[in-house]
């Protein structure tokens, strides 16, 4: 039964988010707040599927316009960057199992064993370092990668992420207290779900900062409100963290994509996967591993569609293909 009192668990990062954007001084949210926007997020879909998930709104007693957010978005949020990151970590430790003889069942049954054989062979092909790096991966997605039942659970995850999008859907909270947030791995996933809702929130403020809410709402407006959050984040961070922020904002247009699964225009805001890929060519060249995260969504984009392209490897042409053939079906 639905309990009234119980709150999605994603909530309890709400402080993690609040330290991201602390982080990011090229926000200016100080001098936002200064000028009038209410520093407080409201909450709204607390117990219920997703209505919409973020809008800017004016306080009609105080005047000053505040930030709605979506508590449901969230939750789906956060469970399509955990399927979509353990899906992207498994095909990537699958891929190497396979270059080095060695099965994933092989791996399941017998992990210690596995590992072992792999550093020699690897060190000589990539050095030490490589070696180093590649171990510690591969033990820090090991909890996921050995279980048997591994593509049946975030099957099951993805369609309880998708069951939030469903008006229709009875949302039972309790539900979503089955898939932990503190485990060592999900401090990953945690990482990339605050970039992607740190975006979102200065997406909004950016309209308020750029004056767009005297006027109707406008296609150009929401690019100029893309463009500003993008380069507020990226601006002020290096190396792993920029890339972790770059994943968020990536797999955030993506779920916003699952949230309009025909992609209908609505005259205001660009296509989503024109602004994913936006966001793609701007920063494709900085780590190769963007290009395998675009292939692993739209792999499960791709799941439903019959006439979807289907065995892409993780190739510059596959992404090609991708966009030639959503611009031909959607346009």
């Amino acid at each position: 039964m639905e309990n009234k009192d119980i709150l999605f668990p994603v909530l309890a990062l709400n402080q993690n988010i609040t330290n991201s954007i602390k982080r990011i001084i090229s926000a200016d949210i100080s001098g936002a707040i200064h000028s009038g926007l209410n520093n407080e997020i409201k909450y709204t879909d607390l117990n219920c599927s997703i209505h919409t998930p973020a809008e800017i709104c004016k306080d009609s007693v105080s005047g000053k316009y505040y930030v709605k957010l979506s508590a449901s978005y969230c939750q789906y949020f956060w469970l399509i960057s955990d399927v979509i990151l353990k899906w992207v970590d498994y095909n990537i430790m699958e891929e190497i199992c396979n270059s080095y003889g060695i099965s994933m069942r092989d791996l399941s049954n017998q992990f210690e064993e596995a590992i072992n054989h792999f550093p020699d062979t690897i060190q000589q092909a990539y050095g030490r370092e490589f070696t180093e790096q590649y171990l510690g991966f591969a033990k820090s997605v090991k909890d996921f990668i050995i279980d048997p039942h591994f593509t049946d659970k975030i099957t099951d995850e993805f369609m309880q992420a998708i069951k939030l999008t469903n008006c229709y859907s009875k949302v039972n909270v309790e539900d979503y207290y089955y898939y932990k947030i503190n485990s060592p791995y999900e401090q990953r996933v945690n990482a990339v779900y605050c970039y992607g809702i740190a975006f979102i929130l200065l997406h909004e403020a950016a309209h308020f900062q750029l004056g767009h809410l005297s006027e109707a709402e406008n296609r150009q407006q929401e690019i100029e409100a893309d463009e500003s959050a993008i380069w507020s984040i990226i601006s002020d961070l290096e190396g792993q963290e920029r890339f972790t922020a770059v994943c968020g904002i990536i797999l955030m247009f993506f779920s916003l994509m699952l949230l309009n699964p025909f992609l209908k225009e609505d005259g205001i805001h660009p296509r989503e996967d024109i602004r994913l890929f936006s966001v793609y060519d701007k920063f494709k060249e900085e780590n190769a591993k963007y290009q395998l995260l675009i292939i692993g969504l739209f792999y499960l984009w791709g799941r439903n569609d019959p006439d979807f392209p289907k065995n892409l490897s993780n190739s510059d042409e596959s992404v090609v293909v991708i966009r030639n053939y959503l611009s031909k079906k959607y346009a």
